[in-house]
């Protein structure tokens, strides 16, 4: 058993027993015509009542986190706070791929208007451009 679940159980049976307690002496002392004293003791005990509550849900969400982690563990899958790395391969597109360029034979991205080495025009309609494999 964690010390975690080990303190909720001690809060909550604090809590119980505090909460519970604090009302009936509230309405004891109700009872007894100590009217302030006894309004502030049933507030307190419901106060401590809805703090059990609250716990109660806390637990709740923290075992059925812990469960989600142990399912996500044994079925291989990422757990929250691990860093994944995804490596996904470069799109080719039909604009990336490569020209020669007629006049220096040096490789230019299709599309471009002029060649990066000698600056020849590739928009000239009479030319024709090999296009290269890679």
């Amino acid at each position: 058993m964690s010390l975690t679940t080990k303190f909720s159980k001690i809060a909550s049976t604090v809590l119980l027993i505090g909460g519970v307690g604090s009302m009936l002496g509230g309405v004891a002392l109700l009872l007894q015509g100590i009217i302030l004293q006894g309004i502030l003791f049933f507030i307190l005990g419901i106060f401590m009542l809805v703090l059990l509550v609250r716990l109660a849900q806390y637990i709740a969400q923290q075992q059925s986190a812990q469960q989600a982690a142990q399912q996500a563990a044994q079925m291989g899958q990422p757990q929250q706070g691990q860093i994944v790395v995804v490596a996904y391969p470069p799109q080719q597109n039909a604009s990336d791929s490569l020209v020669t360029c007629p006049n220096c034979g040096s490789s230019v991205k299709k599309g471009s208007n002029f060649c990066p080495n000698c600056g020849e025009d590739l928009r000239k309609a009479t030319r024709t451009y090999k296009t290269q494999d890679y």
